[in-house]
């Protein structure tokens, strides 16, 4: 991946850098939310691929766009830094049965829960 800019998190293995500043060599986007103890990690990769479904979905509706979800998959870290991994994303597609906003129908959560269950890495 090309040089990135910090903006409100940190880059995984440059958190020394300042906001604007160009980083390279970093595979994942960390963000700390202020008081909670915890961050939350996430893999480059998994967030392209998060990237592409919400401009997917954007274009799908005209003026409004859809709404559009999935399953995180990744891990908790227990350890001191106490941490949540995001490494990959599995789509979950909506018959948007109800509109544009991402609210599963029976159908959809049928298919999510079957999603879970044969995917090896949930």
């Amino acid at each position: 991946m090309e040089d990135v800019l910090a903006e409100s998190g940190t880059l995984e293995g440059e958190r020394d850098k300042a906001p604007g500043e160009a980083v390279s060599g970093a595979t994942s986007y960390t963000w700390e939310p202020t008081g909670l103890g915890v961050r939350v990690v996430m893999d480059f990769d998994a967030l392209d691929r998060t990237l592409a479904e919400a401009l997917q979905g954007f274009g799908a509706v005209p003026k409004r766009g859809a709404e559009v979800g999935g399953i995180l998959l990744g891990s908790f870290e227990l350890d001191a830094a106490k941490a949540v991994r995001i490494r990959d994303v599995e789509p979950v597609p909506c018959e948007y049965r109800f509109g544009p906003s991402y609210l599963l129908s029976d159908v959809d959560l049928t298919y999510a829960g079957f999603i879970a269950k044969i995917d090896g890495r949930a």
